[in-house]
């Protein structure tokens, strides 16, 4: 539908959903004249929230007719495009076993607590290859990788939030935590601001590559769950889509 938008050379193309349907609109729209507007109208709304959309509706509609369009950065891997972030480990497990319970009969939030305790207790890692541009080979053992559209705030006030969408950088952060407990220790310290490079390595670059002995690897797309096959290929595309934010939003 968006696509078609587009060929009928509509001014603006609205994603009326959360981030997956923005990632869905997104990835039409980018690259392309036509700017996105935003009804976050999902469970979470992260990309809606870190531009400073409105959650509230009426609101929301008054941006897309008044507010200004802004450029912002999207990431990409083996050519899916993600507007949040990436990841690979205990999250998309944590995923694909929530849906698993919900076809058992549970809720989706009822099946993903009990998805996180199973996942948690079996702690799987990952041996990962890791190579960008700016640093030497890298090679891994690691229950999480996680790669954001930007950098991702993690302070306990703004955990999880960004303060920017168009540095043209991806955020990559790799706990090296041989234990569960350690894994635990690991996120803290980071949120603490005090990542140490035997906890937590953290690291900005503008491309990624990372291979595993894998034939697929289960890999999270804005909250999608993909089966890739490695090498993966990050990379940002800096402010590569349109997005129309408040008027009053800073530059």
């Amino acid at each position: 539908m968006a696509a078609g938008a587009i060929n009928k050379e509509y001014d603006v193309v609205v994603a009326g959903g959360g981030d997956g349907t923005v990632n869905a609109v997104a990835s039409a729209l980018i690259g392309t004249s036509t700017p996105m507007g935003i009804l976050p109208m999902g469970t979470l709304n992260h990309f809606a929230k870190d531009l400073k959309v409105p959650i509230d509706m009426e609101a929301a509609v008054k941006t897309i007719v008044s507010g200004r369009v802004k450029l912002v950065d999207v990431g990409e891997v083996n050519g899916r495009l993600f507007v949040n972030n990436s990841s690979l480990g205990l999250y998309p497990s944590i995923v694909r076993l929530r849906e698993a319970i919900q076809k058992s009969g549970y809720q989706k939030w009822p099946a993903f607590i009990r998805a996180v305790w199973a996942i948690f207790l079996r702690f799987p890692r990952l041996r990962l290859e890791l190579k960008s541009a700016t640093a030497p080979i890298s090679r891994t053992v690691t229950p999480l990788l996680f790669i954001g559209n930007n950098p991702y705030e993690t302070t306990l006030t703004q955990l999880g939030s960004r303060s920017a969408m168009d540095q043209g950088k991806l955020w990559v952060v790799v706990p090296k935590a041989e234990t569960r407990w350690q894994l635990v220790a690991a996120l803290f310290t980071l949120v603490r601001g005090r990542s140490v490079a035997s906890d937590v390595s953290a690291f900005e670059a503008e491309n990624l590559v990372v291979n595993n002995k894998r034939s697929a690897l289960n890999i999270a797309v804005d909250g999608e769950v993909l089966l890739l096959e490695p090498p993966l290929h990050y990379q940002i595309r800096p402010k590569a889509l349109k997005v129309i934010v408040p008027s009053e939003t800073l530059q």
